[in-house]
């Protein structure tokens, strides 16, 4: 009996001894990969693995594509806002992502819908790098568009300033706000922290940005501009930022005081039983300045200003328009003291007598 357990047993080892040779020159099998935007070498070079698994979203949720050129991380927060295109209105589930690279991170964006159009989705970014610096690489299949997005948590440098915006004027007196966009090249991406810095020249401004994650893609970085402006003339800040030190220049025009107006005028106005019609000429932002009446003629139309002051928040300021001839066709008027380049178009020839 013990003979015979003997040579089975020698049997089973030449078996299993046979077929790991066997195996051994056989072919490899490897599993297909899942298609992404980018190249397995781009995946490598970030010290991601050629077989990474991509998470995907459930529900009958599509678009037509992401935007993760355009996506926006923002530190203080911690959300990242992805745009997309083409959304057809419908549900997705929960989906969560963990980070690849650069590991303890997990993209969560909760159950919802997706909108027919264009608009953008918000992740949570939960977890912790542990303050470990590297790229986290999060690779997603949404709405059936694979995609990916990378956070470099190291410093964020800016290249080159190709070319700074000239933003509107600004009008002393009056607090406001504007935008200049620096376009930029050769960007390192990575983490940017919030920087401000205060005007020269012209007193009373602030260029100031948040703290957000920029990507190497990127091709222009915006600051905002607000305060108060002192006087007229030429704000300047002396910027570092980035990695670079340059100047911004802002223009402080001494101008009417309001910074700008629109006409609010119905298409056809009908004269009330006073024979007059009011025109709201409206503004955003003003000195707090009063302002008196004034009178303007222009054939047979007169347009009478209600005197009022130019409030800080905005309002309207009111024109009594009053018809002094009988018949009149439609009238158009160009040069109102607070809109001197807007066209007013009054149809006169509809309106009751």
């Amino acid at each position: 009996m013990k003979k015979n357990y003997s040579l089975v047993l020698a049997i089973s080892l030449l078996s299993v001894l046979g077929a790991c040779k066997k195996d051994a020159t056989a072919p490899e099998v490897v599993a297909p990969e899942t298609e992404v935007s980018e190249t397995n070498d781009s995946f490598r070079s970030l010290g991601v693995e050629t077989s990474l698994q991509v998470v995907a979203s459930t529900g009958s949720a599509r678009v037509t594509s992401m935007l993760p050129n355009v996506a926006v991380y923002r530190p203080n927060d911690a959300t990242l806002t992805y745009p997309y295109k083409g959304g057809n209105g419908g549900s997705y589930g929960n989906l969560w992502v963990p980070s690849t690279g650069l590991t303890g991170l997990t993209l969560f964006l909760p159950a919802g819908n997706v909108v027919v159009g264009n608009r953008f989705l918000v992740f949570q970014v939960q977890g912790s790098t542990g303050g470990r610096k590297g790229i986290a690489d999060f690779v997603f299949t949404f709405g059936g568009v694979t995609t990916k997005y990378s956070i470099n948590f190291g410093g964020g440098k800016i290249g080159k300033i190709v070319s700074i915006s000239k933003p509107v004027a600004m009008t002393p007196g009056i607090t406001d706000e504007r935008t200049v966009t620096c376009n930029i090249s050769g960007v390192t991406g990575g983490y940017m922290p919030a920087y401000s810095v205060a005007s020269t020249g012209v007193a009373g401004l602030t260029l100031s940005t948040g703290e957000f994650n920029i990507q190497s893609s990127a091709v222009y970085l915006n600051f905002k501009v607000s305060g108060t402006p002192s006087g007229a003339g030429t704000a300047n800040f002396a910027v570092n930022y980035g990695g670079l030190s340059f100047k911004v220049p802002v223009t402080v025009v001494a101008g009417p005081p309001v910074v700008y107006t629109t006409y609010t005028v119905a298409r056809v106005a009908v004269l009330n039983a006073q024979n007059f019609y009011t025109l709201n000429v409206k503004y955003s932002k003003g000195t707090g300045a009063s302002y008196g009446a004034v009178t303007i003629k222009s054939g047979g139309l007169t347009l009478e200003r209600v005197p009022g002051t130019y409030a800080k928040n905005g309002g309207n300021v009111q024109y009594k328009v009053t018809r002094t001839v009988s018949s009149l066709a439609t009238q158009y008027y160009k040069g109102l003291v607070e809109a001197p380049t807007v066209t007013f178009a009054f149809e006169f020839s509809k309106l009751a007598i």
